[in-house]
């Protein structure tokens, strides 16, 4: 009831009410939904639950992009326009960093492996 009271403080007054209260309602039905996979005692269910969230998180990131890597999107999609210097310069210090912890990763993975190079 707090959360709700909140969020209606908190509503932009140019926003539909039946949509806010559909994304309230499809909030605490994803909240419902993790909580019985949590609860759920069946190994197999649980690991259909799982593969499926996978697909629907790799098809959604590779539809959106720039949810993961907004300077990797712009480069593919041109019409994201963003003049901020400061979120040109974090996107692309996290661009940068992400490389690298791919590189040692992949650099990890190679030293520990058991087939000698």
């Amino acid at each position: 009831l707090i959360i709700l009271i909140y969020i209606n403080i908190y509503i932009p007054k140019n926003q539909n009410n039946l949509n806010i209260l559909s994304n309230i309602g499809i909030f605490f039905t994803f909240c419902i939904f993790y909580l019985w996979t949590v609860c759920l005692n069946t190994l197999f269910l649980r690991y259909i639950f799982i593969c499926i969230s996978y697909i629907i998180v790799i098809i959604f990131m590779g539809a959106n992009i720039t949810i993961l890597n907004p300077f990797i999107g712009k480069l593919i999609n041109d019409k994201i326009f963003s003049n901020e210097p400061l979120f040109i310069y974090l996107t692309f210090a996290y661009t940068v960093l992400m490389f690298l912890v791919l590189f040692s990763l992949q650099k990890t993975a190679r030293k520990n492996s058991i087939v000698p190079s």
